[in-house]
């Protein structure tokens, strides 16, 4: 019986969940943090076809890091404040992509994923969010799901893997479910936090 890899199957989802509503969004981000995105993939790319990639080490990324934030921080204004930090936050997962892929950085991707989708809420305010929200939900879902199956084992089956992938469908629908039920019921202010006018 085939056995597949939990932790190489929840790495490349949390690669997903991230590239994901980075395309979402490729219009409204600055683009820098959008290139710095685009040049790690293709590095990661060309670095597994060719069987040479080495993670970044922990300097090396902050290395990569601090050049942008400091960038951010200077050119921060209230106007573009959310646009901004996603910029920053993509060449943050950029560089938490190109490092190591133990669970915890797995699931820092992963949250840096969702930070990206709250700003898109933000940010974009068409249907086409809700298609994105619905891929989202379903990516992390079935990441986290076989992020924990790495912790309990290395390999698992082929047919524990599509068992573990209709739950992940299955919460997945619970979750859509309670959004639709919190988003019918639950009532809105008229203006919030970030439609008031700055300056």
């Amino acid at each position: 019986m085939r056995e597949v890899k939990p932790l190489s199957l929840a790495w490349g989802l949390s690669l997903t969940s991230l590239i994901c509503p980075a395309l979402f969004l490729a219009k409204d981000l600055p683009l820098e943090g959008l290139a710095v995105l685009l040049a790690g993939v293709a590095y990661l790319l060309l670095g597994e076809l060719r069987g040479s990639f080495r993670p970044l080490s922990l300097k090396a990324q902050l290395l990569l890091i601090v050049p942008f934030l400091l960038w951010t921080i200077l050119t921060l204004r209230s106007e573009t404040l959310i646009v901004d930090f996603m910029g920053l936050l993509l060449v943050i997962a950029t560089a938490k992509v190109l490092g190591d892929r133990t669970p915890r950085d797995i699931l820092q991707i992963f949250l840096l994923a969702q930070l990206l989708l709250v700003g898109a809420a933000v940010v974009r305010l068409d249907l086409l969010y809700a298609f994105l929200f619905v891929l989202e939900s379903g990516l992390v879902i079935l990441g986290l799901i076989f992020l924990y199956a790495a912790k309990e084992c290395e390999h698992i089956p082929q047919n524990l893997a599509l068992k573990l992938t209709s739950l992940a469908g299955a919460m997945t629908l619970g979750v859509l479910t309670l959004t639709v039920f919190y988003f019918v019921f639950l009532p809105r202010p008229q203006f919030t936090l970030f439609a008031v006018p700055f300056g």
